[in-house]
């Protein structure tokens, strides 16, 4: 099995240094690099190209925004987890509308985190549920003030029940077991919804269901 590339970037030095010991003890991940901040990243990554970057959310309440943006930029392909340990919920809900693909809490457990960077691989990156809390309050009404045109129409019922499963932070083993079907019938049910809405990753799909009123 391909090791999954991590790149880690956090400005707390021994921070970065226990994620690196912990992943490092996942056979399926490599962590390739690590940075203090957003343009010291983008410099590595550009050489380092990895599968996965774990970003520190406390670093994206500044100019550091703009290196999610230009990560999408130059490398689309990578995918980005954030980890957070914000009180704010209005901060969390910025995060989530940037793209990004995993949403984790620091006071999740680590295999939380792990499941996250492992699942962006397949676009089965289970949702933290402390972090889907921040987001759910600070949704004013149930709907945010996302620029992304939404487009409530075609999504099934069945697409429907997938959306509000991956909302309430379930990976595809779990949406499968709980609907009695296959994970590749779950993962086609997926596909069908980021195709339908124009989204990217299961942070936007929960954003959605926010939105539509469709979760919790």
């Amino acid at each position: 099995m391909k090791s999954c590339r991590v790149f880690l970037v956090d400005d707390q030095a021994m921070f970065r240094q226990g994620l690196t010991r912990l992943l490092r003890d996942v056979e399926e991940i490599e962590v390739v690099g690590q940075a203090s901040g957003g343009e010291e990243a983008l410099r590595q990554t550009q050489d380092l190209r990895p599968d996965v970057v774990v970003i520190d959310a406390d670093l994206l309440t500044s100019d550091e925004t703009a290196f999610i943006d230009a990560l999408r930029s130059e490398s689309p392909e990578v995918k980005i987890v954030v980890l957070t340990a914000w009180d704010e919920d209005g901060e969390a809900l910025a995060v989530g509308r940037m793209g990004v693909h995993g949403y984790v809490a620091r006071s999740d457990p680590a295999a939380r985190l792990i499941q996250s960077v492992l699942g962006t691989m397949d676009r089965n990156s289970a949702i933290s549920q402390t972090a889907m809390h921040h987001l759910a309050d600070g949704s004013v009404g149930g709907r945010t003030n996302d620029h992304r045109p939404i487009r409530s129409h075609g999504l099934s019922q069945r697409e429907r029940e997938v959306l509000r499963m991956v909302a309430a932070g379930a990976d595809n083993q779990k949406i499968a077991e709980a609907l009695n079907v296959s994970e590749s019938t779950v993962r086609s049910h997926l596909h069908s919804v980021h195709s339908k809405l124009g989204l990217e990753s299961r942070v936007q799909i929960a954003l959605y269901a926010l939105q539509q009123g469709i979760y919790p």
